[in-house]
């Protein structure tokens, strides 16, 4: 299943809280990253949000296992979760071209 998850800051997010933590949570999300749970990762211009694209069975797991970040722990920042599934406009269009859909889009659309 695909989850985005979106970051809120706290009031406890000061840039010295932040700054303390960067390192740490840097190498978090990249652990993350090559254990195939989050597959993108951007930050908005502002440098105010990060948006996680996760690759994860549920939102409860996909919460369990953010929840392990450094930032989270500190209560720095908490995450929205959106689960996502494929456009059916899209999954017509691959089937009408006899193209596969990705391995990660719900069968049933």
């Amino acid at each position: 299943m695909r989850i985005l998850a979106v970051t809120t800051s706290t009031p406890h997010a000061t840039p010295n809280a932040i700054r303390s933590l960067l390192p740490a949570e840097t190498e978090h999300v990249k652990r993350l990253f090559e254990q195939g749970v989050i597959i993108e990762g951007y930050i908005d211009t502002h440098a105010s949000q990060v948006y996680l694209m996760l690759e994860s069975p549920s939102v409860a797991e996909a919460e369990a296992i953010l929840s392990t970040l450094p930032m989270v722990q500190a209560g720095l920042i908490t995450f929205t979760y959106v689960p996502l599934v494929g456009l059916p406009a899209i999954a017509q269009s691959l089937q009408e071209r006899n193209l596969p859909r990705p391995v990660w889009w719900p069968s049933e659309l």
